[in-house]
Order: C-alpha cells, then sequence, then structure tokens
C-alpha cells in the first residue's frame, strides 16, 4: 500500500522545507505575528537560485522513484 501523499514526488518537501525546517531550527516562536516575520525573513534571504536549484532536483529524484517503481524513498 502507497502513502496517499509521497514527499519524493514533492519539491516542497525535499527542498523548500528542509531549509525552511533548519532555519527555524531552535527558534521559539510565541505568537503568529513571530512565525510570520520569521518566515518572511526566511523567503528575503533566499536568492532566485535557491528555487531553480530545487527545481532542477526534481527529474533525478522523479527517475529514482520511477527506478524504484514508486517505492517510498527515505
Amino acid at each position: 500500500m502507497y502513502p496517499p501523499y509521497s514527499p519524493d514526488l514533492a519539491p516542497s518537501d525535499y527542498h523548500l522545507f528542509k531549509h525552511l525546517q533548519n532555519f527555524l531550527n531552535g527558534t521559539k516562536l510565541a505568537s503568529r505575528e513571530a512565525c510570520e516575520n520569521e518566515l518572511i525573513r526566511f523567503f528575503r534571504n533566499r536568492d532566485e537560485d535557491f528555487y531553480k536549484r530545487g527545481i532542477m532536483k526534481l527529474p533525478s529524484k522523479w527517475t529514482k522513484v520511477i527506478e524504484q517503481n514508486g517505492t517510498y524513498l527515505i
């Protein structure tokens, strides 16, 4: 049985959220406003190449999933 959603195919899970998690690691967010401010700071500090790199990694991720017959990658 396959999971209903595979992060192997979602660029946000393996690129964007991985970097966001590292950025927020150890940060205490006491309010919604604090969370929004940190998110704004995170996105302002990303250059165009950050997103391009994430997109360019997709074909190799898709290939791995296909080679493993859709098996969930760790």
